[in-house]
């Protein structure tokens, strides 16, 4: 059964009993009320009958235009016959007065009492002596038919309210669960993936518009989870897509030269030590490569690091003047304030400023002037490295720091690195809680400006 069924069945039942208790309580008051009024009008018939046998019924009032008696009257006998003084009724036809026996006679002495029979009567005695009582009765019929005109009346009323109510509860709840057939027909066709879809709102502050906005709450997590999960696995593929072919650059000539080595026997010593010179690099490029990944993977897999204070004012000192001291051809201008201290990974941040180091190297030539700067900011450590080489043009500068973010069209290794070193030097500064930017350098090329927060104990 479904659930607005239920709830309008359940409702309705509810109307249904609370209308029947009314109609009975209202009934059953009327029928009381009119026992009571009757009973009263007994009572004053009968107080009006105290005094001596012969003038108990004289003194009744009457008028002399009565053409309707309400209340009969008799004396009972010793012996229990009754002689009727008057009848109920119209004069014209008379109601039969009600037959009671003595015993009937002797408990209305106590108690009003209700005679059955075609004529029902209500009944009260009071007694004169010596075995006389006199006998007050009052027909129910006048009663009766305004109970069965009640009775009539107010089930009508009960139907028509339970007509009335059911319908305007089916309405109701028709109306608002209009809305959870909504949900219903959205889970089912996100379930299908169509993920485009929403749940309609409902009024804020009701349960449905509280549930309504949770499952579209849950439905923005699930797309996102998704859409992060999609763009996971798609650079996942590129990854070992770029992976595979970065391998198999440097594995093809080690292959190709390890075949030329087996034919030594005809080689020159030339073609030899070039065959081996040529080994050695391809080597060490496959080695660089893996170790970057490694790098990559452990700082994916562990995105924590140990932090101890690190002076980095002696870090990039080390590193310029290695670039100064290998490519004495170069310009290298060094502007570094000591006593630069940050809070961090010590061997992290030396790869970071050693892959800023390399990037000038293998993009730059030999004589092109780099500058190297490192101040202090209010509470950030400022490195900024500028070059005078070929630069990132703007649209490529986020491709540049992406994992195998490459900036050939081709994917040879002719001219270029793997392009993993800003992609390492990216993770590291984020988990160092800083901030890199790529830029336009003053000297022509590219300038790269890292932020760090200083240490805690030296701002203290």
């Amino acid at each position: 059964m479904k659930l607005r069924t239920r709830l309008t069945l359940i409702t309705t039942l509810v109307i249904v009993a609370a209308s029947l208790i009314i109609g009975a309580y209202s009934v059953t008051a009327t029928h009381s009320n009119g026992i009571a009024q009757i009973d009263g009008s007994l009572d004053q018939v009968l107080a009006a009958t105290e005094g001596t046998p012969s003038s108990a019924t004289t003194k009744v009032p009457t008028r002399a235009d009565d053409l309707v008696v309400a209340v009969a009257l008799g004396i009972a006998l010793p012996d229990g016959s009754i002689t009727v003084v008057r009848q109920s009724g119209s004069v014209y036809a008379p109601l039969p007065f009600p037959k009671l026996s003595k015993k009937q006679t002797a408990a209305a002495l106590r108690d009003y009492l209700s005679i059955a029979g075609p004529t029902p009567y209500r009944v009260r005695a009071r007694s004169l002596g010596e075995g006389l009582s006199v006998i007050a009765a009052m027909p129910l019929t006048g009663l009766n038919q305004q109970m069965e005109g009640l009775i009539t009346s107010s089930a009508v009323v009960v139907l028509l309210i339970i007509l009335a109510g059911g319908t305007l509860i089916w309405w109701v709840v028709h109306r608002n669960l209009k809305t959870v057939d909504q949900m219903i027909d959205t889970a089912t066709a996100i379930a299908g993936g169509d993920l485009a879809r929403v749940v309609p709102s409902a009024h804020e502050g009701t349960e449905l518009g509280k549930l309504g906005s949770a499952l579209n709450e849950m439905i923005s997590s699930l797309r996102l989870s998704l859409q992060t999960r999609a763009d996971s696995e798609t650079r996942m593929r590129k990854f070992l897509g770029d992976a595979s072919h970065e391998l198999r650059t440097p594995l093809t000539v080690i292959k190709g030269y390890a075949e030329i080595l087996k034919g030594s026997d005809t080689l020159t010593v030339d073609q030899r030590t070039r065959a081996i010179a040529r080994l050695n690099a391809e080597s060490s490029r496959m080695e660089t490569l893996i170790a970057g990944l490694l790098r990559l993977t452990r700082l994916d897999e562990k995105p924590e690091i140990s932090r101890s204070l690190v002076y980095f004012s002696e870090i990039v000192k080390d590193f310029a003047y290695d670039l100064k001291d290998q490519e004495p051809a170069r310009q290298v201008l060094i502007d570094v304030e000591d006593d630069v201290f940050v809070s961090g990974d010590e061997s992290l941040l030396s790869q970071v400023v050693a892959n800023l180091m390399a990037n000038i190297r293998q993009h730059t030539g030999s004589d092109v002037t780099v500058s190297v700067s490192l101040k202090l900011d209010e509470d950030q450590a400022i490195l900024i490295v500028d070059d005078a080489g070929p630069g990132i043009p703007a649209e490529q500068r986020e491709l540049a720091m992406s994992r195998f973010g490459r900036l050939e069209e081709s994917r040879s290794r002719v001219g270029g690195g793997f392009g993993l070193g800003l992609n390492i030097v990216a993770k590291v500064v984020s988990l160092h809680n800083g901030a890199i930017v790529l830029d336009q350098s003053p000297l022509g090329g590219l300038r790269t400006l890292i932020a760090l927060p200083i240490a805690a104990e030296v701002r203290a």
